[in-house]
């Protein structure tokens, strides 16, 4: 290291404008020289094995060197926004946007885990649990605090090589003030590039129909193509960008901390299905540790907040275009908190419309279930694998509610279950056997089709139906299965008379959708 710092000061360059000869050790005595590399050069130390090959090893670094993430050029762009009256870049603001950004960029842990336990305090308040705004000022509190510490780094530390790379006992106080070091038992429902687009749809979608005539797309491919659509044109043909770095970061770290305690997330369980849970926690200071709790402290309206919300997830999967979390963050543009029974309405309202946004469903309820007039009894909703899975969870989501009010309607069912990634529709009694049936359509209707996994239905597609409902663990059944194959063991049999049973019980049950969803006073 020490010969590297000799041969770099021993250096020449050649002065384009008159040829000159100029000596590195000459340029670092310069304070503009000093000052540009400060700013503007970062340097990275690789420590490499022994008895590599170095020449080979930086022929790859720099022929094929991994490209930058469009989130890692958002965050360059916007930092590089970050100056002073001058012109010059702000140093602490730059440290401190960079670091809330890093902070928020990583989406399977609780944010507050990711700052020092001071910074917690003055971002998120004494006992963790503010959301931060920027009414809250806590972004300019800690800028100020900075400015203080970095000022004093400045006078005291020298700025070399060797000072740099043996920062111990700067590395050692940070460790020992921070959480990070937490390994996180959460995964996150969606990822940080598009995380980032739903906080752009939030902000900045009212701005981009102007110019685009079309919402802002929560797809983390057209990251940079949104942000270099939203600039407005002066009189002059200035192009000037909405987008400042300030605003935009602040309202990242909002939205962020709003995500983290009204979101379902999966909790790492190494004893229930698929090995974790749903959880949706908010933090809170335990004597100067920090610690989960769960977001209401109403047991019955939790469970019934992260059973919405997972029902939500498990039918909407994907990480791009997640409209229903576009809604929910929405909820919360003109305030930072809310009560169970607030948010919960507000769910229940958004899964009642969204029936009438699909077509499919829309038609079904139109026709079958809010229509008693024109359907003969041997008239069915019949879809076969075309019936949109949200119905499948959403009927699940009911029977589970109405169970939760009483009890006492299902005597033989008790609905104990999770929502869990289910997406292949199986017929109970499978296509095979549609001889069977006096009236063969039923094969296809409501009455016959539950989801399941695809390992499940793979096993399970040619077994009789009594022989399924039998052989089957349906301790954490989906309520529609678990009522099919307890139907089916109390009567020995699965056929018209069944179907046609279940069928009729379901639109009873989609019927009264309404009161079911209706939360007490």
């Amino acid at each position: 290291m020490n010969s590297a710092v000799d041969i770099i000061k021993g250096a020449e360059l050649i002065d384009p404008n008159n040829n000159n000869i100029i000596k590195i050790s000459d340029l670092i005595k310069n304070k503009n020289f000093k000052s540009f590399f400060f700013n503007n050069i970062i340097m990275v130390f690789v420590e490499l094995p022994k008895d590599i090959d170095v020449a080979n090893y930086f022929e790859i670094m720099n022929n094929r060197g991994k490209q930058l993430q469009k989130h890692e050029i958002l965050k360059a762009k916007l930092l590089d926004k970050l100056k002073n009256k001058n012109d010059e870049h702000n140093r602490t603001k730059q440290k401190t946007y960079g670091k809330i950004w890093d902070a928020c960029s990583q989406m399977d842990m609780h944010i507050q885990d990711l700052f020092e336990k001071e910074d917690i305090k003055i971002l998120f308040g004494v006992n963790y649990d503010t959301v931060p705004t920027k009414e809250t000022k806590g972004i300019e509190k800690l800028i100020e605090e900075k400015i203080v510490s970095d000022s004093k780094e400045i006078q005291e530390y020298e700025y070399t090589i060797d000072n740099i790379l043996n920062q111990d006992n700067l590395i050692k106080e940070n460790k020992e003030q921070s959480y990070e070091d937490n390994e996180s038992e959460d995964k996150s429902i969606i990822d940080f590039p598009n995380f980032l687009m739903h906080v752009l749809r939030l902000k900045y979608n009212d701005e981009y129909k102007k110019i685009k005539k079309t919402d802002i797309p929560l797809d983390d491919k057209k990251l940079l193509t949104v942000y270099n659509k939203l600039k407005d044109e002066k009189e002059d043909g200035e192009l000037i960008e909405l987008i400042t770095p300030e605003d935009f970061i602040s309202d990242l770290l909002k939205y962020r901390t709003i995500y983290d305690r009204y979101i379902v997330k999966a909790t790492k369980d190494e004893n229930v299905e698929d090995k974790f849970q749903w959880t949706v926690k908010k933090p809170k200071n335990n004597k100067s540790s920090l610690n989960y709790e769960e977001t209401f402290k109403d047991n019955d309206h939790q469970k019934r907040v992260i059973k919405c919300l997972s029902m939500l997830q498990i039918t909407f999967s994907g990480k791009i275009h997640k409209n229903w979390l576009q809604n929910v963050l929405c909820w919360f543009e003109k305030k930072d908190k809310m009560d169970a029974k607030e948010y919960l309405g507000k769910l229940h309202k958004y899964i009642k419309d969204y029936c009438y946004q699909n077509e499919n469903i829309k038609n079904f309820l139109e026709e079958y279930v809010d229509n008693d007039n024109n359907k003969n009894v041997s008239d069915f909703y019949a879809e076969g694998t075309k019936t949109p899975h949200f119905l499948f969870n959403f009927i699940d989501y009911l029977y589970w509610v109405d169970f939760k009010k009483d009890p006492s309607k299902y005597k033989n069912c008790k609905f104990d279950f999770d929502f869990r990634y289910r997406n292949s529709v199986e017929h109970h009694l499978p296509q095979s056997a549609k001889d069977e049936l006096d009236d063969k359509s039923l094969i296809d209707s409501l009455g016959n089709l539950c989801l399941t996994n695809v390992p499940s239905n793979s096993r399970m597609w040619r077994l009789d139906p009594y022989i399924k409902a039998n052989n089957y663990d349906n301790k954490k059944l989906p309520a529609k299965q678990k009522i099919m194959y307890t139907l089916t063991k109390d009567e020995h049999k699965w056929l018209d008379s069944q179907i046609k049973k279940h069928y009729s019980d379901i639109i009873s049950l989609l019927k009264k959708r309404n009161e079911i969803l209706k939360l007490e006073e």
